[in-house]
């Protein structure tokens, strides 16, 4: 009596390794989508703890703090960079921008009540 031996052809390996790499690649890309998502949104907070800052300091110094934001009592991580344009004068508009390793994440565009009329938002990943 013959013995009948099971196994896999080398067409279905290939098939199960090529769905795999499908799968994987998806995946990935998903996984990057949603990382930058993250990132963003960390800019956006970071841009809220900003404003506060320059709203608090130029409500107690009657002045707008300097473009390094070195005036403010505000700390961030060191691949993170944040400026702050405005015009000079206390009550006028301003822009918080935030990078990340040298790529703009978001910038903020903000009238003197704190409200933001403009959002821009960069590729931080």
């Amino acid at each position: 009596m013959k013995q009948l031996k099971y196994a896999f052809t080398l067409v279905e390996l290939g098939v199960v390794v090529i769905l795999i790499a499908v799968l994987a690649t998806l995946s990935i890309k998903s996984f990057q989508g949603s990382r930058e998502q993250v990132i963003r949104q960390e800019a956006a907070t970071y841009a809220e703890q900003i404003r506060g800052a320059i709203l608090r300091f130029e409500e107690d110094e009657d002045a707008t703090p300097a473009a390094d934001l070195s005036d403010l009592d505000i700390s961030f991580p060191s691949q993170w960079t944040c400026s702050y344009v405005g015009t000079g004068t206390v009550g006028n508009d301003f822009t918080i921008s935030v990078i990340k390793n040298t790529k703009p994440c978001v910038s903020l565009q903000m009238d003197r009540s704190g409200t933001v009329t403009s959002v821009s938002q960069g590729t931080c990943s």
